[in-house]
């Protein structure tokens, strides 16, 4: 195995243990088949994308309205 591929799989390795939020360790990270490794990181990938697009929906659907004073109310004013 080529330095490039040793550093392309610990990559790959360290993806999956980091963005599982605790569900895969590294050392199942390291001995799951190839095949595996490479479908739970398209799954992560394709995950993390639904995520953010939802967020993004989310934050340009709640933008802030400008709003003037309450109706029918008037500032105090001071005691003569």
């Amino acid at each position: 195995m080529s330095p490039e591929d040793k550093l392309r799989v610990h990559e790959e390795i360290a993806t999956l243990y980091y963005n599982s939020s605790g569900g895969i360790t590294h050392d199942e990270a390291y001995s799951m088949p190839i095949f595996i490794r490479a479908f739970n990181i398209r799954w992560l990938i394709n995950q993390k994308n639904k995520e953010k697009e939802a967020q993004d929906k989310q934050s340009t659907s709640t933008t802030p309205t400008p709003r003037g004073p309450p109706p029918n109310i008037s500032p105090r004013r001071p005691p003569k």
